[in-house]
């Protein structure tokens, strides 16, 4: 029975729903040709998705309008309306509402990043995540309130591409190219960050010298600031792919940290057993200066910012 069960050919309809199981999981988790938003939690990653959902749509109908119906709009519930059409248009209001809740969660779509405590919301409508987050940034940094409970560091994504030297070098100039190359730039300073997780095939430091060697590859004479750069260049690295994106006022925006922007912490601060009262670091958590091998956690909220960053920045700005 096995035998003839072995040698039996399977359908094309097996195979195509196969194929269609491979591209759902696909489209589930984080890959290449993809931009969104990197959020960072403590262990709290479906309230992580749902406080996203929500600090990301507030500002997204701030600053590109609320969400578009199908065409028509909502049925007018005007007083010229004929008896007979009430149901008609109810029928219309219901099928309205269930497009506009499918319409928001394609703009905004959690998948999985391949990292524990982050998550990525991947967007295919917003243009610019980059434009989204730092208004979100220096709202709450202007009004001084507090907006998430359990995201930490929210960065947008604006190209991402297999965390290899080869692709990052073909991708990543024309992604760099309005930044740092565009007619009419002028020299401004800059810092590669750079956090590693779940990835042993990629050394961090080959990554910073091709990335800062693009960025003064023209011949505009962009410089390097690791204490407060003009521009921020971060590589965040998941498994097989890499997310790039520029930043502006990455170290006065602390580091695109939602709490710590508020007050320098606020009540957040007070709340969270790993701060002393004063509300500054306890020592065990304040080394930025961490080493390869905490690349390759899974929750990285340590930002690694290596000695040899700033060793090869310098040589190469020599050069």
């Amino acid at each position: 029975m096995a035998d003839k069960q072995r040698g039996k050919k399977r359908s094309k309809a097996f195979y195509i729903q196969s194929s269609s199981n491979k591209k759902m999981r696909r489209d589930k988790s984080l890959d290449v040709g993809m931009r969104g938003f990197l959020l960072t939690c403590n262990r709290t990653e479906q309230l992580c998705v749902r406080e996203g959902y929500s600090l990301l749509g507030e500002y997204a109908d701030k600053l590109y309008g609320p969400e578009k119906l199908g065409e028509g709009g909502y049925a007018s519930s005007g007083s010229e309306s004929e008896p007979e059409d009430i149901e008609v248009s109810l029928r219309k209001e219901v099928a309205q509402m269930k497009q506009k809740q499918a319409e928001k969660k394609t703009r905004f779509e959690a998948i999985n990043s391949g990292a524990n405590n982050v998550i990525f919301i991947r967007t295919k409508f917003i243009p610019d995540p980059t434009e989204l987050v730092q208004h979100i940034l220096t709202d709450i940094s202007t009004t001084q309130t507090c907006k998430s409970c359990h995201i930490m560091r929210m960065l947008p994504v604006n190209v991402t591409c297999r965390a290899t030297i080869e692709d990052i070098t073909k991708h990543a100039p024309e992604f760099l190219y309005p930044y740092f190359h565009a007619d009419g730039v002028e020299p401004s300073t800059f810092a590669v960050r750079i956090k590693i997780r779940n990835n042993a095939s990629i050394k961090r430091d080959d990554v910073i010298k091709l990335m800062a060697a693009m960025v003064t590859s023209k011949g505009i004479k962009h410089k390097v600031d690791l204490d407060d750069p003009e521009l921020s260049v971060v590589v965040e690295i998941i498994k097989n792919v890499c997310c790039l994106s520029v930043l502006r006022d990455f170290n006065k925006l602390k580091r695109y940290n939602l709490q710590e922007i508020v007050g320098d912490g606020g009540a957040a601060r007070k709340n969270d057993p790993g701060r002393s009262a004063k509300g500054t670091p306890k020592p065990a958590e304040t080394n930025d200066l961490s080493g390869a091998a905490q690349d390759l956690e899974n929750s990285g909220e340590t930002e690694n910012r290596t000695e040899s960053e700033g060793t090869d920045l310098a040589q190469i700005q020599k050069n």
